[in-house]
């Protein structure tokens, strides 16, 4: 009995470890391949490549492309599998969790039953990003639910980290900037990646420091000047998403001023202290407005054509769409050749992938995360729920969120502090159906 109890406290204690170093390696981007290259930048053929040359061992080039996180991820899921299967360890999802499952399943049995397109599938990694990425954000979210000590100490780190990564783009530590659109980043990261991280970390300093009721003088000056450094990383990055993302979440913030706010003097600080430089900077820094006013923001960097043949083409096949195969292998390609992949917008994809249920269920998922926000706010007078969402919507509005580990490691928190509030408050699908109701009457 002894012994087994043992085993439950290492493994405990090692998924505990581990799932904070997940998290970690969300701010370590590189590969191995990657550094091999930056490494060898003078020969021809990164030593990789010739080392793994044989028909072979060249399959197993894709192994040191992946980032550290991909690897934590693969160690976290054998230890769950091996948990479910060793201590017949039970799963406890939340509605919002359940419903993500849902589409999801929904999504994958259309292309596999429908549009027969199993073996094409099995080819490509698509459905592989999401699923992976999603069953990692799920099982976390279930293991950390009650631990609060771990959830922030992961917050923490998100806002330690971020901040460190935008005094290092600020001040111009191992940054490179795109010539012709004068984007900057950090070595290694995308901009728009990078972009994500900051806007991540800036919603979780601003919900510390307008929800935390304790606060001394001293660490409030400390947030409120990492938000103001983090703006500043986030229009050096050009982009525009995120950009709004700040005003988004500064209109929450003074929005609640009318609703009994709590910290009130805190907000006001950082209000005006965020919108005055915010409106400075964008105004005055000449890459921002070029990206506004003179770059191609009416196509929305070229998305708007992308989407516009998009959303023709699940028109003409509103039941179930297309499909992933034939989107990938024809349409796709025969409107767009500038442009190829998915349309970088989650609800256009699920539309011209797997139809209009689809469609209608990922908006009703939103539909119930904004109402279930909303509520939130309005019995605790907390702006968490709220502001923490702004960033994850605006991302599935703009990005292919599939790859983007960022994403669902946020989605991950996002899931947690529900499920946390949703217990304390007694929430549940029926009763916010009924307020919502009540509410529009």
């Amino acid at each position: 009995m002894g012994n087994k109890i043992n085993k439950k406290n290492f493994y405990s204690y090692l998924k505990y470890f581990l799932i904070i170093i997940f998290f970690a390696s969300i701010f370590w981007p590189y590969t191995i391949y990657s550094q091999c290259e930056n490494y060898y930048i003078s020969a021809e053929i990164c030593p990789i490549d010739s080392y793994f040359s044989s028909d072979i061992l060249k399959n197993f080039v894709f192994i040191f492309k992946r980032t550290f996180t991909f690897y934590i991820q693969i160690i976290l899921t054998l230890i769950y599998i091996f948990e479910f299967i060793i201590f017949r360890k039970t799963l406890s999802l939340s509605f919002i969790s359940k419903f993500i499952l849902f589409i999801l399943g929904y999504s994958l049995l259309i292309n596999i039953i429908y549009f027969k397109s199993f073996e094409y599938l099995t080819g490509i990694n698509y459905y592989f990003h999401y699923i992976f990425n999603i069953s990692t954000a799920l099982l976390i979210a279930s293991e950390l639910d009650k631990n609060k000590k771990i959830i922030q100490t992961i917050i923490n780190l998100f806002a330690i980290l971020s901040t460190f990564l935008s005094i290092q783009l600020v001040f111009g530590i191992f940054t490179s900037t795109n010539l012709s659109s004068q984007r900057i980043t950090l070595f290694g990261w995308k901009e728009n990646i990078l972009s994500f991280v900051f806007i991540i970390g800036y919603t979780i300093i601003c919900s510390l420091i307008v929800d935390n009721k304790n606060h001394r003088k001293f660490s409030s000056l400390i947030l409120i000047s990492s938000t103001i450094i983090i703006i500043d990383a986030i229009i050096l990055t050009g982009t525009r998403a995120f950009i709004f993302c700040i005003l988004i979440i500064q209109l929450q913030i003074l929005y609640s001023f009318f609703h009994k706010p709590i910290n009130k003097n805190l907000k006001i600080i950082l209000f005006i202290s965020n919108i005055g430089f915010y409106i400075s900077k964008t105004t005055s820094y000449k890459p921002v407005t070029d990206r506004f006013f003179v770059d191609n923001f009416t196509t929305i960097g070229g998305r708007m054509a992308q989407w516009v043949n998009t959303l023709k083409l699940a028109n003409e096949n509103p039941g179930f769409g297309v499909g992933v195969e034939n989107y990938l292998k024809d349409y796709f390609n025969i409107h767009i050749e500038e442009r190829l992949g998915m349309p970088e917008n989650l609800f256009l994809e699920l539309y011209v992938t797997a139809g209009f249920f689809a469609l209608c269920m990922i908006s009703l998922l939103v539909l119930y995360l904004c109402v279930n926000a909303f509520f939130i706010f309005i019995k605790t007078k907390r702006v968490e729920s709220l502001i923490w969402l702004t960033p994850l919507l605006t991302s599935t509005l703009v990005f292919n969120i599939r790859h983007l580990k960022v994403f669902f490691a946020f989605l991950c928190l996002y899931l947690i502090r529900e499920s946390m509030y949703s217990k304390k408050l007694n929430i549940n699908p029926k009763k916010l159906f009924l307020i919502s109701r009540n509410n529009f009457k």
